[in-house]
């Protein structure tokens, strides 16, 4: 290995500092340039370390270029993952749901309130839920929980246990209160919007690109495989 005077001295210049000692320097050169000539040298004393280096060189490439065409595509390119949505979209469908008010009610007496603002309701005489939860909730804002959703089977354990006709249900009788679910509409099948179930679209449209991926791959190189090599893998785990 040689080194010329020119490389020496552009060393010196650059880690030079006030009041180095030139021997020490020049011994901190020499240890580097041989950890340097060492690590050059590694994949020729060291075959195995060769084969590993070229694994994680051709991984990082392939992790790079499945990013590239496959998982930060699906991401980024919002025309395409809209036009798979639609083209796919009896695969993102709703079950049967129903849109229901569930009120969670502390006591008897609190459900009798309940009851009481829901009759009126359905009179048609203008009352506020909030003017609701203020009353109940003035001693104590546990006493009354109320949640307004639309849910499907499995969604809530309450709402799985009546009837979904709309209207009032059969109260659930608690330890010390119950629920009330008003059912306001059931609601059938149908398809789901893209924000509502993008994770999983996303998910699809990267399966799918990356099937495309290979299939143009497939087509663009010949596939030849040595089955003699293949079978001696499965050989030497025995």
């Amino acid at each position: 290995m040689l080194v010329n005077t020119a490389e020496f001295i552009d060393y010196i210049l650059l880690n030079q500092k006030y009041g180095s000692d030139f021997d020490v320097m020049y011994q901190e050169y020499v240890n580097q340039i041989l950890l340097d000539f060492e690590e050059s040298m590694l994949e020729y004393k060291y075959p195995e370390y060769k084969l590993l280096l070229k694994e994680y060189r051709e991984g990082i490439l392939l992790f790079d270029l499945t990013n590239k065409r496959v998982w930060k595509k699906a991401v980024d390119d919002t025309v395409g993952l809209q036009n798979y949505f639609n083209i796919n979209i009896h695969n993102y469908m709703w079950g049967d749901r129903v849109n229901a008010t569930i009120y969670n009610c502390a006591n008897r007496n609190v459900s009798r309130i309940v009851k009481e603002y829901l009759f009126k309701k359905k009179l048609g005489i203008k009352v506020l839920e909030k003017d609701l939860l203020d009353k109940v909730n003035l001693e104590n804002p546990l006493y009354l929980d109320i949640v307004s959703n639309k849910f499907s089977i499995n969604d809530n354990k309450y709402v799985d246990m009546v009837d979904w006709n709309v209207g009032l249900a059969k109260d659930i009788k608690l330890d010390n209160g119950s629920i009330i679910i008003d059912i306001h509409e059931v609601i059938d099948k149908e398809p789901k919007e893209l924000n509502e179930t993008r994770g999983k679209v996303i998910s699809d449209y990267q399966n799918y690109l990356e099937q495309e991926w290979i299939l143009e791959l497939r087509n663009k190189y010949n596939i030849s495989i040595n089955y003699s090599v293949l079978y001696s893998l499965i050989d030497n785990e025995k």
